[in-house]
């Protein structure tokens, strides 16, 4: 009961679904070809810890007097908190092997060509649509934007990996159509013995089960370990995750000359990501969508259950960064409004660090 280290590890290809579906008779975002997301997001390990937490699951995730969960779905852009029972924080997720040694999505300014962290040095000034901003000359156009994981801590601290995940390509015929029932999906594999993991804080005596996962239900063994396996103190979620994220913090300062503000979760602000260029010398953005799903509990029929949510919103992906004009991107405006979204950081998303300042949790808390 506290503070645990949870693993999440796939015992089959799973897939991670995304806007790009297969869609339904004249779904508009129809396509034969689907590809599953790399990481989960931070709202499905929330809702996987939710159902972790049900005394007793059963096949139409019926909810006891006692299983105190929370009554409602998260929402990104709740104007309210919400309260999700038991579960009180998690962190924004990164990757564990079976070492102990712990990754996070390599920031975007690092060279793709390198093995190690090799972040841009050299940049030179450009007249843009944006405005006055600076290029890194360093850039290989043909390598494109870094993609892998860093390494944080150990004797390998700063490497950079990009065999982690892999796809899993599945042809078939979707004997429910009369025409064009031919699809291709990618699901993606963890390499083995490693796992996705975040800092949980649960107000519950937890135990190791195996659950589904993502729209296929994919199989994940579900651990519930003490942070004491990354050095961590066990006893206090603010604590952990603070030593956690300095480290991560001390580890960039390593390699980068100056200030530099990570997106280390995905991230949502309801402002521009023009606003966000013209607020830096120089940023890298990508972005994904994300679209809330709404459970009605004691809906009938069951399939009645689950509503999509109409709005779609743009999530700054993690690994994004930022040189700010001001060397401090956390008092720009869009910054600020991010702050507002409470429920976001509970649920381990819109965690922003600044290489320049340590990193304290309660600020999220």
């Amino acid at each position: 009961m506290g503070t645990y280290l949870v693993r999440f590890t796939p015992l089959e290809p799973y897939f991670f679904g995304n806007e790009r579906s297969f869609g339904n008779r004249l779904d508009e975002n129809k396509t034969y070809f689907i590809t599953s997301n790399a990481m989960p997001s931070q709202s499905t390990l929330l809702g996987t810890l939710r159902y972790c937490c049900i005394k007793h699951p059963t096949a139409d995730f019926t909810i006891g007097e006692n299983d105190n969960i929370g009554k409602e779905s998260f929402d990104l852009q709740a104007e309210h908190i919400q309260s999700f029972g038991v579960i009180k924080h998690i962190s924004p997720v990164f990757l564990m092997d079976v070492n102990g040694f712990y990754y996070i999505p390599v920031p975007y300014n690092h060279k793709a060509s390198e093995k190690v962290y090799t972040p841009f040095s050299d940049y030179k000034v450009c007249q843009t649509n944006r405005g006055e901003q600076r290029i890194p000359v360093d850039y290989e156009a043909k390598k494109g934007i870094a993609s892998g994981f860093l390494q944080i801590n150990g004797s390998g601290m700063g490497t950079v990996e990009t065999g982690f995940i892999k796809e899993v390509v599945r042809i078939g015929i979707n004997k429910n159509q009369d025409t064009d029932g031919m699809f291709r999906k990618a699901f993606r594999m963890l390499k083995e013995n490693c796992s996705f993991a975040v800092l949980a804080e649960i107000d519950k005596k937890m135990e190791d089960r195996v659950v589904c996962m993502g729209k296929n239900k994919s199989m994940f063994k579900i651990t519930f370990e003490s942070p004491d396996v990354l050095a961590l103190d066990s006893d206090n979620y603010a604590l952990a995750l603070t030593a956690l994220v300095n480290n991560i913090i001390d580890c960039l300062k390593v390699y980068n000359k100056e200030p530099l503000q990570v997106a280390l979760s995905d991230i949502y602000i309801q402002d521009s990501m023009d606003t966000l260029y013209k607020a830096c010398t120089f940023a890298c953005i990508q972005t994904r969508d994300h679209r809330s799903f709404k459970t009605i509990y004691g809906k009938k029929p069951f399939a009645e259950r689950y509503k999509k949510g109409e709005r779609l919103q743009n999530m700054i992906m993690a690994g994004s960064f930022f040189n700010a004009k001001n060397k401090d991107i956390s008092v720009m405006q869009p910054w600020e409004n991010c702050a507002n979204f409470k429920n976001c950081q509970q649920a381990g998303y819109n965690f922003l660090i600044n290489t320049a300042k340590k990193f304290d949790a309660q600020m999220f808390l």
